[in-house]
């Protein structure tokens, strides 16, 4: 079988795609087993006779771990109305002390 010539690819430059998943095409086990923990963790809700019985006996116990694990599920960026940035307003609000008024003789 005669050798075919393959140039080097420049530094930089990207071999084009050939086999393989397409971008962005889930993990069939990583689906499965998501799905099978959660039917796991449905029953262990079930069993406890509470909505989040099993999980709140969890976390009393291990509360670092619980914290660690709920930080995961706060939004890592906020934004404001339509996408623009988070607009923060304070007000300043003089309230009269009753106390105040006694002292001041009123």
């Amino acid at each position: 079988m005669p050798r075919t010539y393959v140039p080097r690819l420049a530094p930089g430059e990207k071999r084009t795609k050939a086999g393989g998943r397409r971008k962005g095409t889930p993990n069939k086990s990583t689906v499965a087993i998501r799905e099978a923990v959660l039917q796991v963790f449905a029953d262990l809700q079930d069993q406890s006779g509470q909505a989040n019985g099993h999980l709140l006996d969890w976390a009393l116990g291990n509360s670092t771990d619980f914290y660690k694990l709920s930080s995961k599920l706060l939004p890592r960026q906020v934004t404001g109305e339509d996408g623009g940035p988070v607009i923060t307003r304070v007000e300043l609000v003089a309230v009269k002390s009753k106390h105040a008024a006694r002292e001041r003789g009123e």
